[in-house]
């Protein structure tokens, strides 16, 4: 597991590639628990559920100014990348700036922002009290998360 209090150097993490597997298929990437003790705790390794998988240990990264917490990046039964950005300021009622970033970058290959199909407010984001914005992008854009079980390095470019 990740440092707690890891933040993102020059925008770049490291993240756990969980999967979890339901009814419906694989989800690879990882998704982190808001109603953990404290909120958005990731579980051991070996412990995935369809809520919780993949690790990313509480990563801020700084944008503009403000920091933000990645709470899910994840690419469910290889459909749609998800981008799940837990809001620094839990009063919001809108959707993040949709350029919040430019880009989200792996080694095998680059989202831009701007391609996304949908950015959504989440007023409720797996608790009633979490305030969240999601970027999604359909196939055929590239699946950046892969399938692979392991480390991989993203680079979230402002």
């Amino acid at each position: 597991m990740l440092n707690s209090a890891l933040l993102a150097v020059n925008g770049a993490f490291n993240m756990r590639i969980g999967v979890a597997t339901d009814k419906f298929g694989d989800r690879h990437g990882f998704s982190a628990d808001p109603n953990s003790s404290p909120p958005w705790n990731q579980v051991p390794v070996g412990s995935e559920t369809t809520t919780v998988f993949g690790a990313l240990d509480n990563v801020f990264i700084k944008i503009s100014g403000a920091y933000y917490q990645i709470v899910g990046f994840n690419n469910p039964f290889n459909a749609q990348t998800f981008l799940t950005i837990l809001h620094p300021n839990q009063s919001d009622t809108s959707a993040l700036p949709s350029d919040l970033f430019t880009s989200i970058t792996t080694d095998l290959g680059t989202l831009n922002a701007s391609s996304a199909d949908t950015v959504t407010f989440n007023g409720s984001f797996g608790n009633p009290n979490f305030k969240a914005t999601q970027w999604a992008w359909n196939t055929p854009q590239t699946n950046i998360v892969g399938q692979n079980i392991g480390f991989k390095t993203f680079i979230i470019t402002e």
